[in-house]
């Protein structure tokens, strides 16, 4: 049976990695990311028992030009919950998909739609407004788009220690925990061996 995990999903890093992802491609490149993304998680979610749908090869050159290519993608998937052994990603999890499904969908809607293959043959298009930019635009351009790319990957491992931090938290605790109880435990099985050794001594006195 498939449960939450605090451990992965997380919507606020989910939603992070798609944004890392937008700064990688094109709009369509991106489109068909989360398009695969997508995919990805509907199978895991329609076919728990199916191995399958577990494993991806790293080598696939689909997938490589899909979504390994681009950081975001491929932390998008280790965030929802694959793991790298050797050349596979490989989906050792349990957990619920559908918030990682939804965000998938939401994040969809909010892209351009692929383009239309019967559309009528279009005119010469007119230059591109990127023709009319000098070189020192177009690197400024890419400058920025670099220095958000940055900025996006460190927030994101920003929060990614943050949940480390806090999970390591949470075991220590539990730990902590079942020392103290099995202390105590060991205190009361004490108290109550004293308790009958006096009445022992009462008893016989």
């Amino acid at each position: 049976m498939a449960h939450p995990s605090s451990e992965f999903n997380d919507p606020e890093v989910l939603r992070t990695c798609l944004q890392m992802l937008g700064d990688e491609g094109s709009k369509q490149e991106v489109r068909v990311a989360v398009e695969t993304l997508l995919k990805l998680s509907r199978n895991l979610s329609n076919n728990p028992g199916d191995e399958k749908y577990r494993k991806i090869r790293k080598e696939n050159k689909a997938i490589h030009d899909k979504l390994l290519r681009f950081d975001g993608a491929k932390e998008f998937l280790l965030a929802m919950g694959w793991t790298e052994v050797d050349d596979l990603l490989m989906y050792l999890e349990d957990h619920d998909l559908s918030i990682t499904t939804s965000i998938l969908e939401e994040h969809l809607h909010t892209l351009p739609p692929p383009p239309q293959n019967t559309a009528p043959a279009a005119t010469p298009a007119p230059p591109s407004e990127t023709a009319a930019w000098t070189q020192a635009e177009l690197k400024e351009r890419d400058e920025k788009l670099e220095k958000e790319k940055k900025r996006r990957m460190e927030e994101y491992q920003r929060m990614k220690k943050e949940r480390e931090a806090i999970k390591k938290q949470i075991n220590e605790d539990r730990k902590d925990t079942k020392t103290r109880e099995v202390k105590e435990s060991r205190a009361r099985q004490l108290n109550f061996g004293a308790n009958v050794k006096k009445f022992e001594n009462k008893g016989g006195g």
